[in-house]
């Protein structure tokens, strides 16, 4: 169980999945922001929070996790353990983020305002606003500058 937030004008493309792990007495949190679109095949895994802000654009099959889904250590595994606290860390989108197609964004990764996120990356830190990260592990490719929009 967990609770979703919707912003006003979301708009969800074809099928996603939604997955809570949920940890203690909180539930985990999904929260979209105002006129949000997010792609076909999209997949949110969270134990505790996944915010994405205002005029997001998810593209189709994006990944987005605040866990690694099992632990790390393969005995834990086998017992069938789940995630320790310490492993999860809330993912937080900013304003006007574009994530292209296939990319997947993990645990603890905050992605400042109007940001790009190229297909098929994987994101494992933060990414700062106003730019253009790629690739696996995703690095800055290039900076957008100040961006000034009407939104």
């Amino acid at each position: 169980k967990g609770d979703i937030c919707l912003g006003n004008n979301v708009c969800i493309s074809g099928k996603i999945s939604i997955a809570f792990a949920r940890r203690d007495g909180n539930p985990p949190k999904l929260v979209m922001g105002n006129s949000v679109f997010v792609g076909h095949d999209s997949a949110f895994m969270l134990a505790r929070a996944i915010t994405i802000g205002d005029f997001c654009l998810l593209g189709g099959g994006v990944r987005i996790q605040d866990n690694d889904g099992h632990p790390l250590d393969p005995v834990l595994r086998q017992q069938h353990e789940k995630v320790a606290d310490e492993d999860i860390a809330p993912v937080v989108l900013g304003r006007n983020v574009w994530v292209g197609a296939r990319a997947t964004i993990l645990k603890g990764v905050t992605i400042g305002d109007n940001a790009v996120v190229g297909t098929g990356s994987i994101v494992t830190k933060d990414v700062p606003s106003n730019t253009v990260v790629a690739g696996n592990p995703a690095r800055v490719i290039r900076e957008l500058g100040s961006v000034e929009s009407g939104l």
